[in-house]
């Protein structure tokens, strides 16, 4: 039997943290890293922060950073993986 090949998948993920500590995830989604993936990661990023106390104009800058650091030391990242 032929060996078979390690496949990867690329990702982007939306990852949170109740806390803002990088060991307390609260909720990790992926979606595959299409366009349609990617504008899925974008709209749930952008609802976990208007949900913590971000503001619409924010949106750009924090997707852009990648991350968004809310009310009650609440954070939300964006992330590609392979």
């Amino acid at each position: 039997m032929a060996a078979k090949e390690n496949s990867e998948v690329s990702t982007v993920n939306v990852i949170e943290f109740s806390d803002g500590s990088p060991t307390d995830i609260s909720t990790f989604k992926s979606y595959q890293d299409t366009p349609e993936g990617n504008e899925l990661a974008e709209e749930r990023f952008v609802l976990c922060m208007l949900e913590h106390g971000g503001e619409p104009e924010e949106t750009a800058a924090a997707i852009e950073e990648g991350v968004f650091e809310g009310e009650d030391n609440y954070m939300v990242l964006i992330t590609h993986s392979t």
